[in-house]
């Protein structure tokens, strides 16, 4: 299922722009030691008109306080990777082939092209033994998730069924430095359950 956005953006009381259908086609989600989870997402939209008033309901922002990669991470999964150390974690997720589509004579999109969804990402780690270069080595599925929860108690589970780690590359600091690895990874769809990402919410017991 895709659904379309419509997103509004204003600078003053007259003064703003509203994009109509406008479909997800990719983003990030980053996980850093010593820094707030962020993300993006990248959108195609039919048009971009001007909007010299607001458009229906502004809702108020968010005052939720900003996740934050110490008190907010609630666990982390690497497969058989039980006592891995990990720097950080970076998700990116594609429509691989997303376009808008165009006709002569119509100046927003008659329709868009969805394109193949993908994952990817980077894992960097700290080099304490050789559990994660033998699961490169040996190209083997593993199962990754990791769970925020907010200071409410509402969690996310970010999940991905069956991960490859691809790529390696070891940093070798120098004396009093960490030795780190970080593997590129590719996310397949699961065999049986048959989807490659998934992000669940759960509210707070």
């Amino acid at each position: 299922m895709v659904n379309t956005l419509s997103i509004q953006e204003r600078y003053s009381t007259t003064h703003g722009f509203i994009y109509s259908g406008c479909i997800a086609s990719g983003g990030q989600i980053n996980a850093a030691r010593g820094q707030f989870f962020s993300g993006t997402i990248d959108l195609i939209a039919k048009s971009e008109e001007k909007a010299a008033s607001a458009v229906g309901t502004m809702g108020a922002a968010p005052t939720n306080r900003v996740f934050n990669t110490v008190g907010n991470m609630r666990a982390i999964a690497l497969g058989s990777l039980t006592g891995a150390k990990v720097d950080s974690l970076t998700t990116t997720i594609a429509r691989e082939g997303a376009a808008a589509n165009f006709a002569l004579g119509d100046p927003g999109a008659i329709g868009v092209t969805l394109g193949t969804f993908t994952v990817s990402g980077q894992v960097k780690i700290y080099f304490s033994d050789y559990s994660a270069y033998d699961l490169y080595k040996s190209e083997a599925a593993i199962r990754t998730s990791y769970q925020v929860t907010d200071k409410s108690g509402n969690s996310y589970i970010v999940e991905l069924p069956e991960i490859v780690l691809g790529k390696v590359t070891r940093e070798r600091g120098g004396p009093n430095q960490p030795v780190m690895a970080t593997f590129e990874w590719m996310a397949d769809p699961h065999p049986t359950l048959g989807w490659t990402m998934g992000i669940n919410r759960f509210p707070a017991a």
